[in-house]
């Protein structure tokens, strides 16, 4: 027989360990050594976004947010998002809290099996809420539903969960509203009312999230400071604080179209530049920024449809090229800005010519079809890597 090996760790050393876990569950307790393993997402297709927030994955088991003045596209991301998420074979539950969702917007990302497919559209989910109240107690029932699953299973599900608030101060507080239909007008603590709601529920929730295929993501508004000093956002201080990684959105000085659009003519189509910023972020470096147009057409082939995309690959293209001297080594990128055209680059790396250039949309695209290219392009960037979400990889 086999000699049996002893183990080298002190019967103390496992005692504690065995305490930790009895206090916390085994499922929040590991040494730190397999911290890294528990550090999972969605997969994300975009290059730009991928450096923004310096991960290959947008992380689960946190909250999110996005924040902007009006009209910055913030909805329009959190359907890209969504997007990700059911296309990684996930779960969203979209929270609407304004009323004001449009289904023709909704429709005109995210793919039409997951509204018409009588088994995708069952992952993707609406719920209306009235208050604060009652998207507080939607969001603990999906936590509470994958507690349960574990409990009762023995691992985590398969599918990971985006929970999706549009947006975080889109409603008031039970007692605001009780008051409203009672006395007819709003009257009351107001925002400082939903400030320690949502304090005191982002405290508790935040921490329950770990162990779990969770992302909570909220849009926030913002609004410029009547004093000029830069902007503000309603509901305290609580939402910057807990959230793992913090978006700001803003309008750009150029239109989409300078970006070039493909194959779609331009008399068809219409288009904005979006500045995303990132304001917080726990999982790297905060202050770097990516400008992404966001572009629309109507397909008459389909009655007219709206059809709305970002344009990723345009925005890749452009970061290359501003990284370029750091990427000098692994990659080279040029570009000129071209009349009716707009800015068009060309790659020795990709046997791409100056005689024969492609638009930012084309170019970012054979950089992403790029497999080798792609790899030293990441490591050049320095892009943290994480372990895409999938079944067992929580039960490591």
């Amino acid at each position: 027989m086999p000699k049996k090996t002893e183990s080298k760790v002190s019967p103390f050393v496992m005692a504690a360990m065995k305490t930790a876990e009895r206090v916390l569950g085994k499922e929040k307790v590991y040494v730190a050594a397999d911290h890294e393993k528990h550090q999972t997402g969605i997969p994300i297709p975009s290059l730009a976004l991928r450096w923004l927030i310096d991960s290959n994955v947008w992380p689960l088991q946190r909250l999110t947010q996005s924040a902007g003045v009006q009209s910055t596209f913030k909805s329009a991301f959190l359907f890209q998002l969504e997007t990700w998420f059911l296309d990684a074979g996930g779960l969203v539950a979209h929270i609407d809290t304004e009323n004001k969702t449009s289904p023709s917007y909704m429709y005109s990302m995210i793919p039409d099996k997951y509204f018409t497919d009588d088994e995708c559209k069952m992952r993707l989910q609406f719920g209306n809420c009235a208050t604060i109240n009652d998207w507080q107690q939607l969001i603990t029932g999906y936590v509470t539903t994958a507690r349960e699953y574990v409990k009762d299973n023995k691992k985590r599900p398969d599918e990971p969960l985006l929970i999706a608030v549009d947006s975080m101060m889109g409603a008031g507080s039970q007692e605001s509203k009780e008051h409203i239909e009672e006395q007819g007008d709003a009257q009351g603590r107001g925002f400082s009312d939903a400030a320690i709601l949502i304090s005191q529920y982002l405290r508790d929730l935040s921490s329950g999230l770990i162990g779990l295929p969770i992302t909570v993501h909220f849009t926030h508004h913002e609004k410029v400071d009547v004093q000029g000093k830069g902007f503000r956002r309603a509901g305290g201080s609580a939402p910057d604080f807990y959230a793992s990684l913090d978006l700001r959105f803003q309008k750009g000085n150029r239109t989409g179209e300078e970006y070039g659009s493909g194959d779609i003519e331009r008399k068809n189509l219409w288009g904005r530049t979006i500045t995303m910023t990132v304001r917080k972020s726990s999982i790297g470096p905060d202050a770097r920024q990516i400008a992404v147009p966001i572009f629309w057409t109507y397909d008459e082939a389909q009655n007219g449809k709206q059809i709305t995309w970002w344009d990723w690959d345009a925005a890749a293209a452009q970061l290359l090229f501003q990284k370029r001297t750091l990427l000098k080594d692994a990659f080279d990128v040029s570009s000129v800005k071209r009349d009716r055209i707009g800015d068009v680059y060309w790659s020795d790396s990709l046997s791409i010519t100056e005689k024969d250039p492609l638009n930012g949309t084309e170019f970012g695209k054979a950089v992403i079809n790029n497999p080798d290219v792609l790899a030293k392009i990441e490591l050049a960037l320095k892009i943290q890597k994480h372990q895409p979400y999938g079944p067992g990889v929580l039960d490591q």
